[in-house]
């Protein structure tokens, strides 16, 4: 078994240790990899110092439409 270590990286790229977790495989660890990702913050997941995966949490676009329902 390996420690696989989840690390968020905030939009100024600040570093912030996360959990960390054992697991048997890298597609184990991966399938656990559920990191809570506030808005604009990227999560990665390493062992050791092996990049394994990253997942991202951005900002919802809004939609355009150029005028409002309500316009006549």
């Amino acid at each position: 078994m390996a420690v696989y270590r989840i690390y968020l990286v905030h939009p100024d790229g600040a570093l912030e240790p996360g959990d960390a977790y054992y697991s048997r495989t890298d597609a184990e660890a991966v399938e656990r990899f559920q990191p809570k990702l506030v808005e604009d913050t990227r999560a990665e997941l390493w062992q050791g110092g092996r990049f394994v995966a990253v997942k991202v949490a951005r900002r919802q676009a809004e939609a355009f439409l150029g005028h409002h329902a309500n316009d006549a």
